[in-house]
């Protein structure tokens, strides 16, 4: 099989106050989660967008939440899905940032 290296395994603390697009606090009441990080490309794969899109339906399909430091493929119903869009807009509007920066689906989506 193709070997891809490394791989990250961490268990991480949950924490106990909001975090709008962290994966730190889950409907699960158990105290930590684990932090999977896959780095490198099989040789013989299909392309990354299929890949990490594959990887988003499954953490989906867990309960759990995709990392948002690399590139995602969620259409924007997916992501509003994990995601608290009232809890983005609010603080958007908070710090002032509706309509003058760029969305979370312009910047991370592939839409």
């Amino acid at each position: 099989s193709p070997k891809v290296w490394p791989l990250w395994l961490c268990p991480v603390k949950k924490m106990n106050r909001d975090q709008i697009f962290s994966p730190h606090n889950t409907s699960t009441s158990d105290s930590y989660f684990t932090n999977f990080g896959i780095y490198g490309i099989p040789g013989k794969s299909s392309p990354i967008s299929e890949l990490t899109k594959a990887l988003e339906l499954e953490v989906a399909k867990l309960e759990g939440r995709k990392v948002l430091y690399s590139k995602s493929y969620y259409t924007p119903e997916e992501f509003w899905n994990i995601y608290s869009k009232v809890a983005y807009d609010a603080l958007r509007k908070k710090y002032h940032a509706d309509g003058t920066w760029l969305s979370i689906e312009q910047k991370l989506l592939d839409t």
